[in-house]
């Protein structure tokens, strides 16, 4: 029995409306002719005359469709072969060259966290480039820039979660010991295997990062090479080169190494000379000429209470603001400096006097810790952190717990 089949979807159910046949899975129309010559193809019996005419303007907009509702679905959906069934009629489909890659590195395994963005982010100048020559009109131009810079950040989460996730797996792997009598030599080897795991899970983490990064950084240059002059697009340049250094910022507090900074510098550079107060966190320029003085001058605590004075932030969140002030703006801090900023202040002087408490010759120095609550209170939003008030027992208690021995032994003595 012979039998229609769609050449699109591959179904079956095709009806005849208005002399045409209508696809009723995929909505694509054939003509009686194409009918008949797709009959002939299945059994090879039936001679076709006259030319054959297909509506490819339905076809195409009827894989539009499907494509763009199974696009966000679970792997997305079936949207690759539709994109691919546009590109086969309009090959300078912007929309639809992105797309394909798109899923493609969305579809991509662990394994391929380096190759997928590598390949994805390669391909975006090109699709930059149809989107000028092929798309006349500038609002067109718009919606698609800005589609492409919403599913680039989408990619971008998702793998740089990815690799995340892949390191904390790889580096928390525990080696083998052996159940039954392990010796001083096995814990040792499992203690260097283990080093071993780290040193190879950070290796790999830092080498996807290049390639998933480079999705953000890739784009933006990429708009601004082929978008040159235009300043109404300006905003799509901006948007990437803003996400690659604010999540960059994470990477250069892990590494550490020249060439991250490096890199974080010349798009910190890029970004601000189309928006000059990027990395200010909107402070009047006295109080962050007077933030970068004191960072410059290695005067962390003072750096910290003028950023609290300003935005009203606790001392912990006012560290962290100023880690990633300094690394935007190119000043150089040491972080175990930052880490340890309030030892120079009054946590510093109830920490000294906490030690000094415990021991015999000193003991006296301990009591003084409470002098320093209140100024320690301040340097810390309004509380005691959980080291001050350590300090302040340890001081507290030595000093009474000796006055109380040395009391004891002078009255034995008299």
């Amino acid at each position: 029995m012979k039998q229609l089949k769609c050449e699109m979807c591959g179904g079956t159910d095709l009806v005849k409306q208005d002399g045409l046949f209508i696809c009723q899975s995929c909505g694509v129309k054939y003509s009686v002719e194409e009918a008949k010559k797709m009959m002939v193809e299945i059994d090879g019996t039936v001679e076709v005359k006259g030319t054959v005419k297909v509506d490819h303007t339905d076809k195409v907009k009827n894989l539009y469709q499907l494509a763009r509702m199974d696009i966000d679905k679970e792997s997305c959906g079936n949207a690759q072969r539709y994109y691919e069934g546009i590109l086969l009629e309009e090959p300078t489909s912007w929309e639809a060259q992105f797309f394909v890659e798109y899923i493609k590195c969305w579809n991509s395994k662990v394994k391929e966290l380096y190759t997928a963005p590598m390949a994805f982010s390669d391909c975006l100048d090109g699709i930059i480039n149809l989107i000028k020559n092929c798309e006349n009109n500038v609002n067109q131009q718009r919606v698609a820039l800005a589609t492409i810079c919403t599913r680039s950040e989408k990619m971008f989460d998702m793998l740089f979660s990815a690799a995340k996730n892949r390191y904390d797996t790889k580096a928390s792997e525990e080696p083998f010991i052996p159940s039954y009598k392990p010796g001083l030599s096995d814990y040792y080897e499992a203690a260097v295997d283990k080093a071993n795991n780290e040193r190879a899970a950070r290796a790999e983490f830092y080498k996807n990062c290049d390639a998933i990064f480079s999705i953000l950084t890739k784009l933006g240059d990429a708009i601004e090479t082929v978008f040159v002059g235009n300043e109404e697009f300006r905003q799509f340049s901006l948007k990437p080169w803003t996400k690659f250094a604010d999540e960059y910022i994470l990477l250069v507090e892990a590494d550490g190494s020249e060439s991250t900074k490096a890199q974080l510098a010349s798009y910190v550079s890029k970004i601000r000379k189309y928006d000059s107060t990027y990395g200010s966190d909107n402070l009047p320029e006295s109080t962050k000429i007077e933030i970068e003085n004191a960072l410059k001058n290695k005067n962390l605590v003072l750096a910290i209470k003028k950023y609290q004075e300003f935005s009203g932030k606790t001392a912990e969140e006012a560290k962290e603001c100023i880690k990633k002030f300094a690394l935007i703006n190119g000043i150089e801090i040491n972080p175990k400096r930052v880490q340890n900023s309030n030892l120079a202040g009054a946590e510093g002087k109830m920490r000294a006097c906490g030690i000094m408490g415990l021991t015999p010759y000193t003991f006296i120095c301990g009591i003084f810790a409470l002098c320093f609550v209140g100024k320690a209170k301040e340097e810390n939003g309004g509380s005691l952190s959980k080291k001050a008030k350590r300090y302040l027992l340890m001081g507290v208690i030595g000093f009474f717990v000796w006055f109380l021995a040395f009391a004891i032994l002078f009255a034995s003595i008299a």
